[in-house]
């Protein structure tokens, strides 16, 4: 899930800029629905790491562009709000769906019942993005009309100034490589270490809500602070609390 979600990430903003936000979105979402019917009917392992791997699809791209969607409309003073918005949303919304995933687990086993949460997500998620949304491109030409525009450079030439050209973005790209490392280590860990000493499903459920709820709640007051603020400090405080 994770490499292939890092790959999506990398081609998502291109395809943004060359296919539209919203066909990006909505291609994002059209790739996630078979992924609950297929943990549900995966006779193997190999099923669930192919339906992890269509998820990582899913959320590269559909989550990438609910960011750069809410960032195309309120514009450069307001980012850190759209984006914390955009957490708050997505963070809660996993930290419930852990807790609800639990309680069903525990009741009715690990299959089916859990899962059919997951396919009303992605149903819901494809209609909205289908029949509601609509696309952004036009807001980041009309606020791209206003400046001068700089030369524009290759692919290539991005990842070098933002891998290692570019010291504020440098460091921007480590803080954030060791962050998701430790989201990571979360997901895989936790539940193994809950379990370990005897913990139930409903308990391991409950316990995993809290980190991304936590996460999702405190983006209500990071982002729109990042305005005011600026991202430095925050970054270097997140960095020091974990």
């Amino acid at each position: 899930f994770g490499v292939v979600k890092a790959l999506a990430n990398l081609v998502s903003g291109q395809l943004a800029d060359a296919w539209g936000r919203k066909r990006v979105l909505v291609l994002g979402w059209l790739v996630g629905l078979p992924v609950p019917f297929m943990i549900i009917w995966a006779p193997t392992w190999e099923w669930v790491i192919a339906a992890n791997a269509l998820l990582g699809i899913n959320q590269g791209l559909a989550w990438s562009m609910t960011v750069i969607m809410k960032v195309d409309l309120v514009g450069p003073k307001s980012r850190g709000l759209a984006v914390g918005l955009n957490e708050f949303a997505g963070y809660l919304a996993v930290g419930v769906t852990a807790f609800l995933t639990g309680y069903l687990a525990s009741q009715y086993g690990l299959r089916p019942v859990p899962i059919y949460l997951g396919i009303g997500y992605a149903v819901v998620g494809a209609a909205l993005s289908i029949l509601l949304v609509r696309d952004t491109r036009d807001h980041v030409r009309l606020e791209a009309s206003s400046h001068a525009q700089p030369a524009p450079i290759s692919f290539r030439q991005v990842f070098a100034l933002t891998s290692f050209g570019d010291r504020n973005l440098f460091a921007a790209s480590q803080a954030g490589l060791v962050n998701n490392l430790n989201d990571g280590m979360s997901w895989g860990i936790f539940p193994l270490f809950f379990a370990s000493f005897g913990l139930g499903i409903e308990r391991i459920g409950i316990l995993k809500a809290v980190y991304p709820a936590t996460w999702g709640v405190l983006q209500i007051a990071t982002g729109p602070l990042s305005d005011r603020w600026g991202r430095k400090g925050l970054i270097v405080a997140g960095m020091w609390v974990q």
